[in-house]
Order: structure tokens, then C-alpha cells, then sequence
């Protein structure tokens, strides 16, 4: 009786009492008007990642909320993601502070999503490249065709197929870091008018899958679509970048959320 006792045994998780990432000290602190970018890197150190070109400062910090002593989830514990979205003005004072527990969006409109692997394990790394950040209610539509002089326009996106929607990730012309392409968002890069190249990575692997040369003139508008090749045999992702026109771009981007790049 006892080893049949112990064989149904199975200690269920245990509540964990970590502090909170930011404390409503901090966040007290953070409603300062008069903070600066070199008083929250004092108090916090560098950014985890930056978004519209430095004006948006992010910090991601994980945290153990229960202990699976029994590993029922495979992973031995269950936590959460917390992220500070610092935003600051031209003047490079602060104007907000705010923050998302795993994803969501925030009162001022900053939306964002973390990695979306089911298979993550908690508490994971925060990485800048899988963070994705949209402004609510932002869409392909709300922007004009217009650009600054000398410049052409990039827009970029994943097509999704209807099964496989795991995200890819892209090197981006114009900008030094990765960025995820999803099924959900849409990004926009104004560049030099000249020769430009995307590369593709695959998302789990970070092996690239290849790259695309494309001629962006001044004063065009160049809408790539990317696409996932099916092919049951083989468990390596290939893909296909199609240059679409305004028209097909809007067609089968419009309605999608814009990435504050």
C-alpha cells in the first residue's frame, strides 16, 4: 500500500515570493519628467533593447511565480515576463513609463509581444531580437506613400500559410539588429535609395536561410512579401520573397499592425 501511495504521489507547485522587477518605488522614480536616459541606465544599466530609434528604451526581467518540484511541466517552474517600456521625448527627457507583464498593451497604446515558442522554458533570457512592439491601432493604412527626399521606402512582412505561423527572423536593411517577421505585423523602413539586401534566419535554429537583393529607387515604395515553402519531407524551413505592388501590399497588409521599429 505505501509504494502505490508514493507511486500516486505528485507534490503539486508551490507559490514562489520573488520581488517584483520594478518595484512601485522605481516606478514612483520613473515619473519624474526631469529623468533622462543616463539616470534610468544609472539605475537599471543599459537597455535590453531600443525601438523608433532610440526614443523607446526596454527592459525585460524574468520571474519565477511557482516551483514545480515534480516537473509536471517539464520545465521545473512557471514564471512571467516583465518589461519596462521607457519612452522618452526629442529632448531626451522622459515622458512615460509603463509596464506588461508577458504581453499585452499598455494605457498610452504600446503594444508588445514576447517570444511566442510554446516549448520556453521560464525564466528565460530576454532577447532584443524577439521582442516585438506595435503602436495600437497603427496599421499599413494609416501611413502615407510620401518619404523624404532622397530616400526610398521598404515594407516587409510574413505571409502567413495558414499552418505553419512560427515567426522568422530578419536582417533588415538599414538597422544592425535582428528583427522578427510574424504573421501579425508589418515593417516599414525608409532607406537610401539604392541596392539593398534581406537576409533570413531560421527563428529556432538562427541559421540563415538566405538573402535577397532588391533595387529600392528614390522615391519607390518597395513591398516584400515573405513566404514559408511547405515541404513535409524535410524538417529545414525554406522561403520565398516575392516583390509585390502598392496595390497587392495593401491588399494583403493593410489591416496588419504596424511594428515600432
Amino acid at each position: 500500500l505505501a509504494i502505490l501511495l508514493w507511486d500516486c504521489y505528485f507534490p503539486l507547485p508551490l507559490k514562489v515570493d520573488e520581488p517584483e522587477p520594478f518595484p512601485p518605488s522605481l516606478m514612483g522614480y520613473l515619473v519624474d519628467p526631469s529623468v533622462e536616459r543616463p539616470d534610468l541606465a544609472k539605475r537599471l544599466g543599459p537597455p535590453d533593447a531600443t525601438r523608433d530609434e532610440g526614443r523607446l528604451w526596454i527592459y525585460g526581467r524574468a520571474r519565477v511565480v511557482w516551483r514545480d518540484y515534480a516537473n509536471l511541466i517539464g520545465a521545473g517552474y512557471i514564471g512571467a515576463h516583465h518589461y519596462l517600456l521607457a519612452r522618452f521625448g526629442d529632448d531626451g527627457r522622459l515622458v512615460s513609463c509603463e509596464e506588461i507583464v508577458d504581453a499585452g498593451c499598455t494605457p498610452s497604446g504600446l503594444c508588445l509581444e514576447q517570444d511566442p515558442d510554446p516549448w520556453m522554458t521560464f525564466p528565460g533570457p530576454v532577447e532584443a531580437d524577439r521582442i516585438v512592439v506595435y503602436q495600437q491601432g497603427r496599421t499599413l493604412d494609416d501611413v502615407t506613400v510620401s518619404r523624404p527626399d532622397g530616400t526610398c521606402r521598404m515594407v516587409v512582412f510574413l505571409r502567413g500559410n495558414g499552418q505553419d505561423e512560427r515567426p522568422l527572423l530578419a536582417g533588415l536593411p538599414g538597422g544592425t539588429d535582428l528583427r522578427t517577421l510574424t504573421t501579425a505585423g508589418v515593417y516599414l523602413r525608409d532607406l537610401e535609395a539604392g541596392t539593398h539586401q534581406v537576409e533570413l534566419f531560421d527563428w529556432f535554429r538562427r541559421e540563415r536561410l538566405g538573402r535577397f537583393l532588391f533595387g529600392c529607387g528614390q522615391g519607390e515604395t518597395v513591398c516584400l512579401s515573405v513566404s514559408k515553402d511547405e515541404n513535409p519531407w524535410s524538417v529545414k524551413v525554406s522561403t520565398t520573397v516575392t516583390s509585390l505592388t502598392w496595390e497587392e501590399c495593401v491588399q494583403f497588409a493593410g489591416n496588419r499592425r504596424l511594428v515600432l521599429d
